[in-house]
């Protein structure tokens, strides 16, 4: 994943992922719109749960994993 201005992305949200829990009928009803809030409500539910904990956790375990 490519930084742009130091942010690194995460993950993203697609139709496909919604495969298995809704029809494809619904799906189709969902607009663009739709779609980014959706990803909107991901992104800040994340960063209000385990976000914070697990960027340190991750961090860590590859700076301990580094022969300095």
């Amino acid at each position: 994943m490519m930084s742009r201005d130091g942010y690194f992305e995460i993950t993203s949200v697609h139709r496909d992922d919604l495969k298995g829990y809704f029809t494809p009928e619904e799906i189709a009803k969902l607009t663009d719109e739709d779609m980014s809030n959706i990803a909107s409500e991901m992104a800040e539910a994340y960063c209000d749960g385990q976000f914070w904990h697990d960027l340190k956790y991750f961090t860590q375990r590859i700076l301990d994993e580094r022969e300095f």
